[in-house]
């Protein structure tokens, strides 16, 4: 005896139900998601971008300074969760995210942030935050992660220790 199929599945009764590309983890001319460049320590910067946030980063002073500009909020978080994780992955010593560009942050951009750190400890990586404007600021002395997060005025100060 065989077993019974299953109907593939549909949309209200008519076709079979096909995810947009971006859900597949594939980049869209709408959601490019792909780095233009791998980071490596001898590229002096490559770059992220997304429909609301851009992310370069580039190798300083013994370290990888990662800077995105715009607002990181939820749709905007996985471009930079991202380009943390690509950087990341070439495991510098140290890791600086200046976030001198960036007017507002909500809470999945905190966690991405979050995510980076324990990514960081877990690999030796010195991870530091620097240039937090004051809306931004306040997320982080609400939540009581300014004692978590090592933060510098600027990236230099940050990356100096």
């Amino acid at each position: 005896a065989t077993a019974p199929t299953r109907p593939a599945l549909t949309r209200l009764g008519r076709r079979p139900l096909r995810l947009p590309a971006a859900f597949l983890g594939r980049p869209t001319p709408n959601h490019p998601i792909e780095p233009r460049a791998p980071p490596r320590l001898g590229v002096p910067m490559a770059e992220f971008s997304g429909d609301t946030l851009t992310v370069r980063w580039e190798a300083k002073g013994g370290g990888i300074v990662v800077t995105p500009v715009g607002d990181v909020d939820l749709t905007a978080s996985p471009v930079l969760r991202q380009a943390l994780k690509q950087v990341q992955a070439t495991r510098p010593n140290v890791m600086v995210v200046d976030l001198t560009g960036v007017p507002y942050m909500d809470s999945s951009g905190v966690a991405t942030l979050v995510e980076a750190m324990q990514i960081a400890r877990k690999n030796g990586t010195r991870m530091a935050l620097s240039g937090l404007q004051e809306k931004v600021k306040s997320i982080f002395e609400i939540a009581r992660l300014d004692t978590v997060f090592t933060i510098r005025p600027t990236a230099d100060a940050a990356l100096s220790g």
